[in-house]
């Protein structure tokens, strides 16, 4: 039992050590809390709802990017990406992700 779980514990550090990627998030792009939010967001954004898209905002449910900025990626998935962002965990569409950024994440490489 003790070396089960000393080869688990060596699997977690070495994990953990990893850097985690870096993306490049393009100004003016909406972020949620959730990623049940982010997929509310865009359904805003096809119905051209601004008043739910405001309200999300307003609610703290999501915020606007107001700058291009750098993130680190904690995940990558279809249609959205997860990302650490002064200390905070938001999901954002992979369409705001800078386009070399995107590729490259989704790619052989990461940042």
């Amino acid at each position: 039992m003790k070396k089960m779980m000393a080869f688990f514990a060596l699997i977690a550090c070495a994990f953990a050590a990893q850097p985690l990627p870096q993306i490049t998030i393009e100004q003016n792009r909406i972020a949620c809390f959730r990623k049940s939010w982010l997929e509310d967001s865009v359904q805003f954004g096809i119905r051209r709802d601004v008043m739910s898209m405001n309200s999300y905002i307003s609610m703290k449910r999501c915020v606007v990017i107001p700058r291009t900025v750098a993130a680190r990626q904690l995940g990558q998935y279809t249609t959205s990406a997860q990302f650490l962002l002064g200390g905070k965990k938001l999901w954002i569409s992979k369409d705001a992700l800078r386009k070399e950024a995107a590729e490259e994440a989704t790619g052989k490489e990461t940042l």
